[in-house]
Parts: C-alpha cells; sequence; structure tokens
C-alpha cells in the first residue's frame, strides 16, 4: 500500500513538472509571438487597415485585386518603398 502511495506521488510529481514545462514553453512561444508582432507593427491605423486587407487578400490568394493598388498609393503616402512595406507586410 505504502509502495503505491509513493508511486502514485511520484506520477503526480511528474505531471506536475510536465504541466509547469509546457507552461514555460507556451510563455516562450507567446514571447516570440509577441516580438514577432512588434516588428510588424503598422506605423499608423491607415497601415493597419491596410494591412489587414491585403492579408485577407493573401489568405484569398488573390493578390491582384483593388488591395494591390490601395497598398501601392499607401506606400506613397507613407514614403515608404512599396516593395519594402510588402514584404513587411508578408513577413
Amino acid at each position: 500500500m505504502l509502495e503505491k502511495r509513493k508511486q502514485l506521488e511520484k506520477i503526480e510529481k511528474m505531471k506536475q513538472t510536465q504541466q509547469r514545462i509546457q507552461e514555460i514553453e507556451l510563455q516562450k512561444e507567446e514571447q516570440r509571438l509577441i516580438s514577432e508582432l512588434a516588428q510588424r507593427t503598422p506605423i499608423s491605423a491607415e497601415e493597419a487597415e491596410l494591412c489587414k486587407m491585403y492579408e485577407e487578400a493573401l489568405e484569398l490568394e488573390n493578390c491582384e485585386n483593388l488591395n494591390e493598388e490601395k497598398l501601392i498609393e499607401l506606400a506613397q503616402k507613407i514614403g515608404m518603398d512599396y516593395n519594402s512595406l510588402k514584404k513587411r507586410i508578408k513577413a
């Protein structure tokens, strides 16, 4: 009986350790994603709106639509090279 109790306690400790390891891994992944997102933070609300529209277009595999024209227009407005802005959105 005592032997079983010790085994159960060991199992419980292992489960707790595994759970803690998973929590740490999730925190690391969250920090990585936050860091990645920070690098992609839009310059303005207008850019954020356009980024959202352009990313939706990419998801639909329809990059040759009005969003492309708006992206060119926005790049000119914010004084950023079009290809740089496009790469930033795709990153």
